[in-house]
Order: C-alpha cells, then sequence, then structure tokens
C-alpha cells in the first residue's frame, strides 16, 4: 500500500518502545515500553554535517559540501526501572541496590515512536544507540534524560508511516 498524505496532527499521547534491532540493521520485533515520558520533554535535534568545501588560490569557492546530518530524538523517563537502566548503562544488582558501574554501553536498538492519533505519522527507527543522563527536577525528582541517535546500519535511518 502506498503512503498516504493526511493532515492527522501527532499529538497526545505517544508511546516510546525499544528492543535488539533485527539483522542488518532491520527494525527489531520484539520491542518493550520505554517507561513514563515526561510532558514537554520530547524533542527533534539537528546536528549539521561537516562542511567541505574547496577554495581555489584567491578564495573563490569552486565547490562545496555538506556531511549528512545527525538528528537525535530526546525525551525525559521517569523512574529508575531496572529494565531500561540495564540497556543503556552497566549496572549490577547488590542485594536491593542497583549499582551504576559504567554510563557507556556498546547496545544498539531499535525504537519505534507511536502516536495514539489514528492517521499520525509513526517513526521506525531501525538501528540506533541509546544514551541515558541521570537528572534531578524539584517538580519530578530523578530522571532519565535520554538520546536516542539513528545510525545507517544498512536499511536507512528510518521510516514514518501512517498508524492504523
Amino acid at each position: 500500500m502506498a503512503y498516504v498524505d493526511n493532515n492527522a496532527t501527532a499529538w497526545g499521547e505517544i508511546e516510546f518502545k525499544f528492543g535488539a534491532p533485527g539483522a542488518g540493521g532491520a527494525m527489531g520485533t520484539v520491542l518493550k515500553t520505554l517507561g513514563i515520558v515526561k510532558e514537554g520533554s520530547y524533542s527533534i535535534d539537528k546536528e549539521d554535517g561537516k562542511e567541505y568545501k574547496y577554495t581555489a588560490i584567491g578564495g573563490k569557492v569552486i565547490d562545496q559540501m555538506k556531511g549528512e546530518p545527525t538528528y537525535k530524538f530526546k525525551c525525559t523517563v521517569k523512574n529508575f526501572s531496572k529494565a531500561l537502566l540495564s540497556e543503556i548503562w552497566d549496572i549490577e544488582e547488590v542485594g536491593d541496590k542497583l549499582v551504576m558501574k559504567s554510563f557507556v554501553s556498546k547496545k544498539k536498538f531499535s525504537v519505534s515512536i507511536i502516536p495514539k492519533v489514528s492517521g499520525a505519522e509513526k517513526v521506525d527507527i531501525f538501528y540506533c544507540s541509546m544514551t541515558g543522563t541521570l537528572t534531578y527536577d524539584e517538580e519530578s525528582g530523578y530522571n532519565i534524560d535520554i538520546e536516542i541517535t539513528p545510525i545507517d546500519g544498512g536499511k536507512g535511518y528510518f521510516s514514518i508511516e501512517k498508524v492504523a
């Protein structure tokens, strides 16, 4: 079925799911909920790619090109879910405590961002890295700021489709 344009807006409730990517950078098929995402925290940022420029003697620009930009999907997740922390950080369970051993993860993921509004755009990020930063807010306590960076794993960066 072909992609159909419409004016449905992806507002209201959005569900974030993540899991292991499929073979060859394909979209993963077993995804779990990321957690409770804080209202107003979801954003998409773009970092421009490297700029290449060939300048001749005398300063005349002969050719120029920008490399691929990097997109970062960001959100804030409430609470310390062991399932989430064990994916984005190296943790160890010691008795009734979780010990953070490293804030670096080499794991790759698939992420799906699914609005609840029928006809709105769902985003599937096939292959990406995901990092978490511990934050504190007086209104909501401890949170984790999640940053999802799409990587071209061979199948493209992400797809957009309409929610049924």
